[in-house]
């Protein structure tokens, strides 16, 4: 087997293993202590696979210098010189350094720089020779670039599996993605709002960065979600066997039609078109508000979805980027609610105290710690998460996506809000 042909089973094989680990990632494995026998079998495998590509580009790298060296012989040897013959003035200048005036030497041009270097050697620099020993330095600034990189790892912020950094990507905030969960996180902002735009540590992530990295369905999906999140007065398919958005282009005279189904639905009450002016009575949706309120739930004037609050105070921040008090559903600040419930406020103190103590504490002691965590949660109840994450290996449940992690969670440092790595790091 050639030596391009063997290069290319060995990067076909990387592939084929790196598609089966990361059919093992899990928000579980992170802290987990021992690895199943095959992904450490994957693992030795890939490492085997690493050291023999990086063997092949190193017979590369030296044919190619054995070559240069070869070709480009009197050019070195030009260099040399006037490196010499640069010490020589360097030692000089020491010389008379006691005497000397200093002059500010007039600017110069690189060839008028590279001549100079040459005056005592005997070498004729000629714009040609100039030019020819510049791009040459140039080739070998990109050779040591390369084995630089080659040699250089980094961990993924996700999976804290080591890569080479040919294989990552860095995040505006400094944390390093591997390939495989850059574009898991793109891919599922498509299907999870609340990972829409992908962002980390609140920076949000380029589509350029993932681009090379989705396949043609991939990225047309997550074009097309971009424009669906980003819409604030949102269109479905009436017919609840599509649902499909209907992009603004779709849209004449209050009228939606469905790319998909064709269906045509009504922009203003989201049923089926109608011929009348105003939009007749949706039974269902009026059953739907009755539950809600019942629930209280609360709905967003803006894009009119339901919100069920699950812990936090008023202050509503909708996945349409709409920011409302959760008691009266109007917009924040312009009304006299205040910044919490007090009911609410009590039943997560006192859960955070059985968390901190254990159910077991006792009442007195459970109600003393309560009312301190209540305290603390009247100044910390609009938390950025900004004083940092605490690593807890025990068993919980992320309070963001709702997974249950059996060996591991981040807890935020100001309101004790518990979340997974990803949602840590990419939801908050």
């Amino acid at each position: 087997m050639d030596e391009l042909s063997f290069a290319l089973a060995i990067e076909l094989q990387l592939r084929d293993v790196e598609e089966a680990l990361s059919t093992r990632k899990g928000k579980g494995r992170l802290g987990d202590a021992v690895s199943s026998s095959d992904e450490v079998a994957f693992n030795d495998y890939r490492e085997h696979l690493l050291s023999t590509a990086r063997i092949l580009a190193d017979e590369r790298l030296a044919e190619s210098l054995d070559r240069a060296v070869r070709s480009d012989g009197g050019l070195l040897e030009e260099l040399m010189k006037l490196e010499l013959g640069d010490e020589g003035s360097r030692e000089l200048a020491m010389q008379l350094s006691e005497e000397a005036v200093m002059v500010v030497p007039e600017e110069k041009s690189r060839n008028d720089m590279w001549r100079s270097m040459a005056v005592g050697t005997g070498v004729e620099m000629t714009d040609e020779a100039i030019e020819a020993l510049e791009r040459r330095c140039q080739e070998w600034d990109l050779v040591d670039e390369l084995e630089k990189k080659k040699k250089s790892r980094a961990d993924c912020a996700i999976c804290l599996e080591s890569f080479s950094t040919e294989h990552t990507i860095t995040a505006p905030c400094k944390h390093t993605y591997c390939f495989t969960d850059l574009k898991d996180l793109f891919i599922r902002a498509c299907k999870d709002e609340q990972l829409f735009p992908p962002r980390c540590c609140k920076q949000e992530l380029s589509v350029e960065l993932a681009l090379p990295l989705l396949n043609d369905d991939e990225a047309i999906e997550f074009l097309e979600k971009s424009e669906e999140f980003t819409c604030k007065d949102r269109t479905y398919c009436f017919q609840p066997s599509c649902s499909r958005f209907i992009p603004a282009e779709n849209i004449s005279r209050d009228v939606a039609t469905c790319n998909d189904c064709y269906s045509r639905t009504c922009k203003l009450c989201k049923k089926e078109e109608h011929d009348s002016e105003d939009c007749p009575d949706d039974p269902s949706m009026k059953l739907t508000l009755e539950t809600a309120a019942a629930n209280g739930w609360q709905r967003c004037q803006q894009c009119h979805s339901l919100v069920e609050r699950s812990h936090g105070c008023q202050h509503m921040t909708c996945r349409c980027k709409a920011e409302w008090c959760y008691r009266c559903g109007v917009t924040w600040k312009t009304c006299e609610c205040g910044d919490w419930d007090e009911d609410h406020i009590h039943r997560r103190a006192e859960d955070l105290a059985i968390r901190e103590m254990g159910a077991g504490a006792g009442v007195r002691a459970l109600a003393v710690r309560a009312g301190a965590i209540v305290a603390d949660l009247r100044v910390n109840h609009e938390c950025e998460h900004t004083e940092g994450w605490t690593y807890t290996r025990t068993a919980a449940r992320c309070e963001m996506c709702s997974d249950f992690l059996p060996n591991y969670i981040f807890e935020c440092d100001g309101c004790r809000l518990r979340a997974c790595n990803r949602c840590h790091i990419n939801r908050i």
